[in-house]
């Protein structure tokens, strides 16, 4: 059962990873860029600050959540903060073009075979796979790990003044947390009762609030950070349900009585 989890995880990831990366192209990849080309601007013109208020490429006001780090990560998600500001210049970053899409590839499969190990070992407790339950599972793993934080912290574009990172990282685990724990509830045990306790879990984080900058500052223009949103909710929507569905497919495959029991 092992080895037929760690394979399929291996084989969904790599196919799911390579759809992610194809998915980010013509969508979130040129957004970032877009956001790095103000990032650049601002490094480079110490005076840019009163000159993106005149033209409104740096917004200050109190920030409110909206919808949507891939990942928080995903996966597509590259956060700057004011240090960042000061030491981009100094870190390695891969050429534009092929060379970025590489590492964009091998960071997406990694990330990938590592939820789908998640997915498969969930899959090896259940009576029966079907392609029906992997996109549910994926759509379970779409709201624990990517829209149920990200409504507390959005993924946000390069240039981006941000709260303390370490304090986002606790809050998003707490989110994630929170929301994996809803979801085995539901998944496991439904009543009344357990449906109520699964939606205050899911509503806890946001109760506490996830952690925010004193006040909300872009190099890049706040259109350009709306697009970002949707941009990396929908290729993170294709990416678990592409997961969700191959990770079911590759476990039946490698275990033939998983479709039967």
């Amino acid at each position: 059962m092992f080895r037929s989890i760690v394979l399929s995880a291996c084989l969904a990831g790599l196919g799911s990873g390579v759809v992610l990366t194809i998915a980010q192209q013509p969508t979130v990849a040129p957004i970032i860029l877009a956001a790095e080309t103000y990032e650049s601007a601002r490094v480079a013109e110490p005076g840019a600050q009163a000159v993106g208020q005149q033209h409104g490429e740096l917004h200050e006001p109190a920030r409110e959540p909206s919808v949507a780090h891939q990942h928080q990560h995903e996966h597509a998600q590259k956060n700057s903060s004011a240090t960042h500001l000061h030491d981009s210049e100094q870190a390695w970053v891969p050429e534009d073009g092929n060379e970025r899409t590489f590492w964009s590839l091998v960071t997406n499969v990694g990330m990938a075979i590592g939820f789908a190990l998640l997915l498969c070992a969930i899959y090896s407790l259940l009576t029966s796979i079907t392609v029906t339950r992997g996109v549910l599972w994926g759509l379970a793993g779409f709201v624990v790990f990517f829209a149920n934080p990200a409504l507390g912290l959005p993924p946000e574009i390069p240039g981006t003044l941000l709260a303390d990172l370490f304090e986002r990282q606790l809050w998003w685990a707490f989110a994630a947390s929170c929301s994996a724990l809803a979801v085995a509830l539901i998944a496991w045990r439904r009543t009344s009762l357990i449906y109520g306790g699964a939606v205050m879990l899911l509503v806890l984080p946001h109760l506490i609030g996830a952690p925010q900058p004193e006040v909300y500052a872009s190099a890049a223009p706040q259109a350009l950070a709306h697009q970002f949103v949707w941009a990396t909710t929908f290729v993170n929507v294709v990416f678990w349900l592409t997961l969700g569905v191959a990770s079911a497919l590759s476990f039946r495959a490698l275990t033939p009585q998983a479709g039967a029991r």
